[in-house]
């Protein structure tokens, strides 16, 4: 869970750095672009602490990895077995935690492992198991008995 945390903050980590050496230009453009990128980077960072602690919240609301696949199949409203942004928006809704669309935006880019714009089950499980996916995470969620 710690991974995804700095996960969701390292973006605004960046452009907060990005936007300190912006200022140390001392034009009057210069400290205006890195305020603008310091401000950019507190935000991102607040989201990204804000978004972690209700992904905390979404894994606590299910237990087993039935439960998990039926409400992922509720939210599926297409059918195809994926879920895209406004999917993942329904199916945050249906596990009654209140996530805004930004937190929501945040979670959807973390999890898309291949950047296709979809989630299929085996990437949000890999997210699940592991707080962050990858190679190590997606072996765990192909080996995991119910």
């Amino acid at each position: 869970i710690h991974g995804v945390q700095y996960t969701f903050k390292g973006r605004g980590m960046l452009y907060f750095f990005v936007g300190t050496l912006q200022l140390s230009n001392w034009q009057f453009l210069d400290i205006v672009v890195g305020a603008w990128m310091m401000l950019t980077g507190a935000i991102a960072m607040a989201v990204g602490v804000s978004t972690s602690g209700k992904l905390r919240e979404l894994r606590a609301s299910f237990l087993s990895k039935s439960a998990l696949r039926k409400e992922w199949q509720k939210a599926d409203l297409n059918k195809n077995g994926s879920l895209d942004l406004k999917e993942l928006t329904v199916f945050v809704q249906q596990s009654n935690v209140n996530m805004t669309q930004n937190e929501i935006a945040a979670a959807f880019l973390v999890m898309d492992q291949n950047f296709d714009e979809k989630i299929t089950f085996e990437e949000f499980y890999s997210w699940w198991l592991g707080g962050g996916g990858g190679a190590s995470t997606a072996a765990a969620a192909r080996n995991f008995v119910v």
